[in-house]
Order: structure tokens, then C-alpha cells, then sequence
């Protein structure tokens, strides 16, 4: 197993105040990340998540995949 400070996820910024950058996001940051949307979203075992935009958008991830699979959520 990795340690929660390990890169889980490199992402690329939009570049909105000067020159697009890649920055690393840890495991444990990803992980509260989506157990936090899960919680606020009230997402169960019960629930199915519908991911209408494409996986390699950070919200999509995040708040679809991400959320579904820390509350246990079945995602489509």
C-alpha cells in the first residue's frame, strides 16, 4: 500500500493568472476531497451516479467517480 502522501493525481491548471501548471494532488487529499462531496451530496450504497461529462475533467472525477466510490455508490 502507498503512503497518503503519495501523488494520486498530477493535475494540469487552466492557466487563468499566467501559464497553465501541473499540480500533484496527494491520496489522502484526494480521498477527504471525495469522502467531503459525498457527505454533502448524502451519496449511500444505495444511490447510482451518472457521470454526464468526461472522466478527465476534475469535477467529473471528483464529485462523480470519486464520491460514488468512497460512499459505495454504484456509478455509471
Amino acid at each position: 500500500m502507498s503512503e497518503p502522501g503519495a501523488a494520486g493525481l498530477i493535475l494540469h491548471t487552466s492557466g487563468a493568472t499566467a501559464r497553465p501548471k501541473m499540480v500533484q494532488l496527494t491520496q489522502q487529499k484526494l480521498a477527504i476531497s471525495c469522502g467531503n462531496i459525498a457527505q454533502s451530496q448524502e451519496l449511500s450504497d444505495q444511490d447510482i451516479s451518472l457521470c454526464a461529462m468526461p472522466l478527465f475533467h476534475i469535477h467529473e472525477l471528483m464529485a462523480c467517480l470519486g464520491a460514488a466510490l468512497v460512499s459505495g455508490a454504484a456509478g455509471r
